[in-house]
């Protein structure tokens, strides 16, 4: 399944009260797709949705049923709870028992208990990568929405919380332990294909700079590539690619803005994506300060001269779209208009990806009017 298909069918699943394991590559965008669900559940339903994040390689079936301590109860012979205000009480005596702590899934992130939430999500992060027996104990956690005493309200009817795992696969080198077939049968186990147009859409999203989205359109292979490299070491990802995007925003606050490309930043980035893919960005990174400036597109969009290389035309599409507002978008789509109509989809999608408001405007409007692929873009963002 693709990134972007799998909000239905998870809403579908929480709402059916039906765990779910979400499989693929590291770096993916797991993480970051559950947070932006959360804000589609508030939303959708008008009040906040509690969240819980729990990474399952850090747990022991202890804490994940909650630490034991002693305590005592009162049973008559008919097996029934004596109160404290009961009289017979102290004739009575006590049944030693244990009281478990309550476990840190029964808390959301803000520390609140869970109840205080009328709904919520439970993400067990890294979940391929817990022990064995934490996989054992939480077998019931997600068949039934419950472990020892404590229950997620609601999981069952699907109208309270839901259960969602994240793991990556057996082959990705990430300590992925043995998966148990009693498990697997009790929850809707998703495998994520790669998906660059998913990925385009969450590194607009997340702010990262066009200059390496633009790299992702152009070079999937090496921001998607399969599995993990054979030697040990960093790589490129979705999630490495924006560490690099932070990394040089503020390498551009030290240099008037501009992103430095000299063999510091080239190490640099080399931490976070590997030697190989670090100088394939920076070589992009010069292409792409060669290009026409957006104050020179919106002086002159008629004459502005237009880059000769595909990766060139990219590069534009993607800065523009990162800049383009709606005082200068007239002139920004004339300038489009001359790169060809291949183009147009690409900066449509990116620009209204960053900024939807940009497709009800009078200039996106008259311009995609007449191309159908362009109309049916702007309706989504509508």
């Amino acid at each position: 399944m693709l990134l972007s298909d799998l909000r239905d069918t998870l809403v579908a699943n929480i709402d059916a009260g039906i765990s779910t394991i979400v499989e693929s590559s590291p770096g993916r965008g797991k993480s970051t797709f559950m947070e932006d669900l959360i804000k589609y559940f508030t939303h959708r339903d008008g009040y906040t949705w509690g969240y819980q994040t729990l990474f399952l390689a850090t747990q022991t079936p202890t804490e994940m049923q909650g630490y034991q301590f002693k305590g005592e109860r009162w049973w008559d012979d008919e097996g029934n709870l004596v109160s404290e205000k009961d009289p017979k009480r102290k004739y009575m005596r006590p049944t030693a028992v244990t009281e478990p702590s309550l476990p840190p899934w029964m808390l959301s992130r803000e520390g609140k208990p869970i109840w205080a939430y009328r709904r919520g999500i439970l993400v067990l992060e890294e979940y391929g990568q817990g022990e064995a027996d934490v996989k054992r104990a939480t077998a019931q956690l997600l068949l039934k929405g419950e472990l020892g005493p404590f229950r997620l309200p609601g999981f069952q009817t699907g109208d309270g919380w839901g259960i969602v795992g994240l793991t990556n696969g057996a082959g990705d080198r990430s300590g992925v332990t043995k998966n148990f077939d009693f498990v697997i049968n009790r929850v809707s186990w998703i495998k994520l294909t790669d998906d660059i147009v998913g990925t385009e859409k969450k590194l607009i999203e997340l702010n990262v700079l066009p200059v390496l989205v633009a790299f992702a359109h152009q070079h999937p292979e090496i921001v998607l590539s399969p599995g993990v490299p054979e030697k040990q070491g960093s790589w490129m990802t979705p999630r490495t690619l924006e560490m690099t995007s932070k990394h040089l925003k503020q390498r551009m606050k030290q240099n008037n803005g501009i992103i430095p490309t000299d063999g510091t930043t080239a190490e640099a980035i080399a931490s976070m994506i590997g030697h190989e893919a670090a100088m394939a960005v920076l070589n992009f990174v010069r292409l792409d300060q060669q290009m026409p400036t957006i104050e020179a597109i919106v002086a002159h969009p008629d004459t502005t001269p237009l880059p000769d290389s595909l990766d060139a035309r990219y590069l534009v599409c993607f800065s523009l779209a990162h800049r383009v507002t709606e005082k200068t978008a007239e002139r920004v789509l004339t300038y489009v208009d001359r790169l060809g109509k291949e183009f147009s989809v690409t900066f449509a999608k990116a620009a209204c990806g960053r900024m939807p408001m940009l497709a009800l405007t009078e200039a996106f409007t008259d311009w995609a009017r007449g191309n159908s692929s362009l109309m049916a873009l702007m309706q989504q963002f509508r």
